[in-house]
């Protein structure tokens, strides 16, 4: 027999050498420049509309409720009760002896009643004359301001005219509730419900004279084209804006060097969704278009807030039973401040043309 053989245990050796590929043999992957540019130009369309959504929200919430982010108790007047009497009796000196003369006889008084819209705590000041009489004037506030920031005007009509005078918080001003500022718009069925209200509560028919400075004078026009009330005598509108997006697009201009487009365009597209309204359709001249009521319109020349142009826009607007003063010189909502004895008489004047006839 043959002995088996024995396997060789010797490790073969291994060679030092590594196998590498050709160079000219290796895959390499097309350049991605087309796919990188369209992703760049994505990222920075995405970049623009979010800056440009950032900025119209800014506006929005500036416009409808400066300054609070959602807290809607700082959208009205950031001044006190107190301080706002302060700067009435500086201005008008007279206002502290005729307001301390009211409240002695028990004159000066407030009620309250809730939004049939949304039922919203709505808040007034009402100051009967001392002699009862059926002539009433509603004077309405400004933007961020409140009903006994137009004393001033509440004095004319009470002192001067003898009339009844109801002076109302409009929705987030004052002591009236709210969730934003209307610019007018919405707040105009609040004033409709309060002369209903006084109205009810009257023993004799009512004589209205509707009185409006600034946001309140674009309130105005919007009571002028909502009511059919025949006992509204006539309308006052002081420094007026001829629409919401026009005044909102002219301070965003202003202030911080914004065009109209897109960033005002887009926030008053967020006020729709947001609030149900929108700054184009809340139109002033639009409103006046069938006015027939008469209409005193006021507006002082160096107004630099709304622009003095707008009011010759909301005068040609009115067909008929119009009159115009162009207060020269006069700064916004100034005009009584600076010719008191002047603006006294043109807005007796006006309103006593039509104040007696049925």
């Amino acid at each position: 027999m043959k002995p088996a053989s024995k396997k060789s245990t010797q490790k073969k050796p291994i060679s030092s050498k590594k196998k590498h590929s050709s160079p000219t043999l290796s895959k390499r992957r097309p350049p991605r420049f087309g796919f990188c540019l369209l992703e760049l130009l994505a990222a920075t369309l995405l970049f623009v509309v979010v800056i440009v959504f950032g900025i119209s929200y800014f506006v929005f919430q500036q416009a409808v409720c400066p300054n609070t982010w959602g807290r809607t108790e700082f959208c009205n007047s950031s001044l006190s009760d107190e301080e706002s009497l302060a700067i009435m009796y500086s201005d008008y000196p007279f206002v502290k002896r005729w307001l301390k003369r009211q409240r002695s006889n028990n004159r000066f008084r407030e009620f309250t009643i809730y939004s049939d819209t949304d039922s919203t705590l709505l808040h007034s000041y009402y100051i009967p004359a001392e002699q009862p009489t059926a002539n009433t004037a509603l004077v309405i506030h400004g933007y961020q301001s409140k009903a006994l920031e137009m004393l001033h005007i509440a004095y004319l009509y009470h002192h001067d005219m003898q009339f009844n005078v109801l002076l109302p918080d409009l929705r987030t001003h004052g002591k009236s509730g709210g969730t934003h500022i209307g610019f007018g718009w919405t707040e105009a069925q609040d004033i409709l419900q309060w002369m209903s209200e006084t109205e009810k509560m009257s023993d004799a028919p009512v004589n209205w004279v509707v009185h409006g400075i600034s946001m309140g004078a674009a309130t105005t026009m919007f009571v002028a084209d909502k009511s059919n009330n025949p006992n509204v005598k006539a309308y006052i509108e002081d420094c007026g804006y001829s629409s919401v997006f026009d005044e909102i697009a002219y301070v965003a201009q202003r202030d911080y060097g914004m065009s109209e487009a897109p960033c005002v365009t887009l926030a008053s597209q967020i006020c729709q969704w947001v609030y149900g309204w929108n700054f184009r359709e809340a139109s002033c001249a639009e409103a006046l278009r069938n006015v027939e009521t008469p209409m005193l319109f006021i507006h002082g020349t160096a107004d630099r807030y709304v622009p003095f142009d707008m009011v010759h826009d909301l005068y040609n607007a009115k067909p008929r039973n119009k009159e115009i003063w162009e207060v020269k010189d006069v700064i916004h909502a100034r005009s009584y401040h600076d010719r008191r004895d002047e603006y006294t008489k043109k807005v007796s004047d006006f309103v006593n043309q039509f104040l007696y006839t049925e």
